[in-house]
């Protein structure tokens, strides 16, 4: 018995086409291939790749598209963490860490939302020193003035040469004082 010949109908398009190898790669292809890859799922550390291993199910590797507008609301209205925002978005920390390296605009609104909560919260602890509250009023004078409880920090103190000098000069007042 004879096998029988397939019969190609050239009328069709798709069957005029010679069938070729979809996965035939030349070494030099595979090594490219490989480097890709490696450059695109690994970072310094191999942190991307161990973040996604150990969570247990995969991660976006890019930003979802709405990214921006949920740091913003997030930061600037609940205070959030970097640690929450991860969670969030389902996330390790480095991964998010890598998203601020790499994406400007998300770097970019992570820290005017920041910035946007440290002036909240400053101008919150001014009104309260303002309207008499001590504990506020001692922590704004200390954070902002340089205020000690002795007194503020005085400038030459940061030099011990003059800072020494000065106490010499008052020891030998003092035995001056004392010698009379």
């Amino acid at each position: 018995m004879s096998k029988a010949k397939k019969v190609v109908d050239i009328s069709k398009p798709e069957a005029a086409k010679k069938p070729t190898p979809k996965h035939i790669l030349t070494a030099q292809q595979r090594a490219a291939l490989a480097e890709k890859a490696r450059k695109q799922w690994a970072d310094k550390n191999g942190k991307l790749r161990n973040a996604q291993r150990h969570t247990g199910q995969s991660q976006p590797v890019r930003p979802p598209k709405d990214a921006v507008a949920i740091i913003e609301y997030v930061v600037g209205t609940f205070g959030s963490t970097k640690e929450q925002i991860a969670a969030a978005f389902g996330i390790s920390v480095d991964l998010f860490n890598n998203w601020l390296k790499r994406h400007e605009e998300i770097r970019d609104v992570f820290d005017r939302s920041k910035s946007l909560e440290y002036s909240k919260l400053t101008g919150m602890l001014f009104n309260r020193a303002m309207n008499g509250d001590a504990t506020s009023a001692m922590f704004l004078l200390k954070i902002r003035h340089n205020a000690r409880d002795s007194g503020p920090i005085q400038e030459d103190a940061k030099d011990p040469v003059s800072t020494a000098a000065k106490i010499r000069s008052a020891l030998e007042a003092m035995k001056k004082v004392d010698g009379e």
